[in-house]
């Protein structure tokens, strides 16, 4: 586990705010393909994924989400 925290660490500082998926109006398929594309650059493994997915969300989207 030590290696995702220090991945998501990484995965939150690179991860491009404009990039973000916001809300309906938003490509979610863009999103998630950003999001595929960024967490084996920065160690996340496929299995942490789902831990990892809040990162990608922003603004309505992320309030909806918690």
């Amino acid at each position: 586990m030590h290696g995702f925290g220090r991945g998501l660490v990484t995965l939150i500082k690179i991860y491009d705010e404009k990039l973000k998926y916001y809300r309906g109006e938003d490509s979610l398929n863009i999103s998630i393909r950003v999001f595929k594309d960024l967490c084996p650059k920065v160690g996340v493994r496929l299995e942490e994924y789902h831990d990892a997915f809040s990162t990608m969300l922003a603004s309505e989207a992320s309030e909806f989400y918690y």
